[in-house]
């Protein structure tokens, strides 16, 4: 053989190795892009699809040989993305000079069946044969868009909750006073009245404790469902609307009458709900039937969302305490008058606190030869400002705020400790006991056995020595419970 020939011979060889070695690279490539998570397109120069792999196949719903040899625009993109498109990859093709040459595009794209999906392209331009071909990488945003709107779902809904209440679905405080806010802002630009009614429930408390919170709560949605058919026909006496009222807590509801010309008109529409409700309400086999305590306040022009608010519900506490299913409208002495019970309350619990509080005894002396034989403890408080106040003037608040518990677990420390003094000095050959009045409140607490053993204990006074008095009506009030405290 020739010189020739063999070296013709080893230029088709080495000709035959490259062709295989091309071909196993392509193989392996197009492997590669089998493989991968994306889908994969190639593209001529003129947009006509060159490689389709089979990820592009579960993408787009067309197999790779209905897809290759199809302009890709036409058979993935819907119409409105194709304007889009085109200015990519011309932006694509005027950088091929830059060796980074690559875009990215966020572009609607159309599946067979013709549902559309969000997709990420990143275009790639690719020299060879002295032509430019484009690789196209897509994926599928649908998971990441639905997990977008699941977030803004949750999102909006964690805020619904913030400002709405969970069982009847109405604005609660926080919102309510901010709808307050914008209704008062409103009013004084127009020159408008504005009032607010507090509504509850009267005694609803007893359908709780007797046919259970469920039942409760159905009564509850029921007279929101009435109250908001009054609310959609109530534009003739005063602009109310569902939008204005809310649910504070428990059975206790605001209303914001916009645009009143008169106390008698948001009276009017208090009337209508009251109309409203005084239906039974049917659960199951029995018939509730509800009334209404409600309180009115109008605006003032120093008027807050939370003065207002106040005030109503000072006017609704009224309107409970003078025999409850009826309105009260604000009125600033009374107001005045709940300020300075307040205010007295909070001094009463200063006044524990800072040993204002002193024991008086009375003496108890016997008709028989005028002997000194005991002591009745009663309580004085030397207030700073008002000076010696009998307990006439306190225990009445002491009784309706529960200090009248702490309040007489002092009385009766220091009335032991001072009957245990006499018991061991000048009082010792005769019978010597310190009475102490306990109130009804005090007589039905919890703990009253125990404060009254401790005091003894703590002062080593001998228990003979110590009187417990109470009155008729504590008897009367709830003669079973009293005679049972005092007989232990």
């Amino acid at each position: 053989m020739s010189e020739r020939t063999e070296h013709a011979a080893e230029r088709r060889a080495d000709l035959l190795d490259a062709e295989r070695m091309l071909r196993k690279g392509e193989q392996r490539l197009q492997g590669i892009l089998e493989a991968a998570y994306e889908a994969f397109v190639a593209l001529d120069a003129e947009g006509l699809i060159l490689n389709w792999n089979a990820e592009a196949e579960r993408a787009f719903g067309w197999s790779r040989a209905e897809a290759v040899g199809r302009p890709f625009a036409d058979l993935v993109l819907p119409p409105a993305a194709h304007a889009r498109y085109r200015r990519e990859v011309e932006r694509l093709r005027e950088s091929a000079a830059d060796r980074s040459v690559g875009r990215t595009a966020q572009l609607r794209m159309l599946h067979r069946d013709g549902n559309e999906f969000p997709a990420d392209l990143r275009l790639a331009l690719h020299s060879a044969d002295d032509s430019h071909l484009i690789h196209v990488f897509v994926r599928d945003l649908s998971d990441r868009e639905q997990a977008a709107r699941d977030r803004r779902r949750a999102e909006e809904e964690l805020a619904y909750q913030r400002l709405h209440d969970s069982l009847t679905g109405l604005p609660n405080r926080t919102l309510l006073l901010d709808r307050l806010g914008h209704a008062l802002s409103l009013a004084r630009r127009r020159g408008t009245a504005l009032a607010v009614l507090c509504v509850d429930l009267d005694r609803f408390k007893l359908i709780n404790e007797s046919l259970g919170h469920a039942a409760g709560d159905e009564v509850l949605l029921e007279v929101v469902e009435r109250v908001r058919e009054v609310l959609r026909a109530s534009d003739t006496m005063a602009h109310t609307s569902e939008d204005g009222l809310a649910r504070l807590a428990g059975d206790e509801f605001v209303l914001i009458c916009e645009e009143v010309g008169s106390e008698r008109d948001a009276v009017g529409v208090g009337e209508r709900i009251a109309d409203a409700l005084s239906a039974p309400i049917a659960l199951g086999d029995q018939k509730i039937f509800v009334s209404t305590s409600v309180g009115i306040a109008l605006a003032e022009p120093d008027a807050t969302p939370e003065s207002l608010l106040r005030d109503a519900g000072n006017a609704r506490h009224r309107a409970k305490e003078r025999g409850r299913a009826r309105f009260e409208l604000f009125d600033p002495a009374v107001h005045a008058r709940v300020a300075d019970r307040l205010g007295q309350e909070t001094a009463l619990r200063q006044a524990l606190e800072r040993g204002e509080l002193c024991a008086h005894y009375q003496p108890i002396v016997s008709v028989r030869d005028g002997e000194w034989v005991g002591a009745e403890a009663l309580v004085r408080w030397n207030h700073p400002d008002r000076g010696l106040l009998l307990p006439a003037d306190f225990l009445p608040l002491a009784e309706e705020t529960g200090l009248i518990v702490p309040l007489g677990r002092w009385v009766m420390e220091q009335a032991c400790a001072q009957a245990a003094l006499w018991q061991s000095g000048v009082c010792r050959t005769r019978p010597y006991r310190v009475s102490v009045n306990l109130s009804g409140h005090q007589l039905l607490h919890d703990d009253v056995k125990a404060m009254t053993v401790e005091a003894m204990e703590s002062s080593e006074l001998d228990p003979s020595r110590l009187a417990v008095e109470v009155t008729e009506t504590v008897l009367l009030d709830d003669a079973n419970d009293a005679a049972s405290t005092l007989a232990d």
